[in-house]
C-alpha cells in the first residue's frame, strides 16, 4: 500500500486573532531589543573596567611615584578625594600544576594552608553506614574522593607575607599577580 501525501492530506485552517499575533511579535521584538541593549551595556562595562584598571594600576601609581608620593589629597576642584596607592598581590594555583604547587607549599613550611576535602558517596539506603564511615572507611575500601587546594585569599595572604619578609616565592608556580592599586576615599557630603 502506498500513501499519496498530496491526495491523502487534510487541510487544516486555524483562525488566530491578528491583534494577539501582533502583540506576540511586538513582545518578541522588545525582547530582542532588550537582549541587544544588554550585550551593548556589557561590552561598555567591560571597556570601562579596562579603563579603570589602567588608571588604578598603572597611570595613577606612575604619576604618584613620579611625584614621590603614595598618599595624596586632591583639591576640591578634583573632587577632594584622598588617594592612596598600595601594593596589590594575588595568587592562585592552576589545575595544571596543582600537585607541584602544593608540594612547593609543603616544602616551604606552608603545608598548613592546604585544605583537604574528602567525600564518600553512599546510596540512599546506606544511612547507617554513612554515620559510621569515619570509623571504618579504610577497612571497607569505600570509594573515597579527596580534593586538595588552597583558598585564593589564603594563598594571596601567604604570598604577601613571604614577599614582605623578603623570602623567595615561586611567582610563576603560584600564578602571582603583582601591581599597584589606587584607592580613592571620597569625602562625605
Amino acid at each position: 500500500m502506498t500513501i499519496d501525501l498530496e491526495k491523502d492530506s487534510v487541510e487544516v485552517s486555524i483562525s488566530v486573532d491578528p491583534e494577539k499575533t501582533n502583540r506576540i511579535g511586538q513582545l518578541c521584538q522588545k525582547l530582542s531589543d532588550t537582549q541587544k541593549d544588554i550585550q551593548r551595556t556589557e561590552e561598555q562595562l567591560k571597556e570601562k573596567k579596562k579603563v579603570e584598571r589602567e588608571l588604578s594600576e598603572i597611570s595613577i601609581p606612575e604619576a604618584m611615584r613620579e611625584a614621590g608620593m603614595d598618599d595624596f589629597k586632591c583639591s576640591e576642584e578634583y573632587g577632594g578625594a584622598r588617594v592612596k596607592v598600595s601594593d596589590f598581590i594575588t595568587a592562585r594555583i592552576k589545575a595544571s600544576n596543582q600537585e607541584e604547587a602544593l608540594q612547593y607549599l609543603r616544602d616551604n613550611g606552608a603545608g598548613h594552608l592546604i585544605k583537604n576535602t574528602i567525600s564518600v558517596d553512599f546510596d540512599t539506603n546506606e544511612d547507617t553506614e554513612a554515620q559510621n564511615f569515619v570509623q571504618d572507611l579504610q577497612a571497607r575500601s569505600m570509594n573515597c574522593k579527596q580534593k586538595q587546594g588552597v583558598h585564593t585569599q589564603t594563598l594571596g595572604a601567604y604570598v604577601r607575607e613571604e614577599i614582605k619578609n623578603g623570602r623567595y616565592v615561586d611567582l610563576n608556580l603560584l600564578s602571582v599577580y603583582q601591581s599597584k592599586q589606587t584607592k580613592l576615599i571620597l569625602p562625605e557630603k
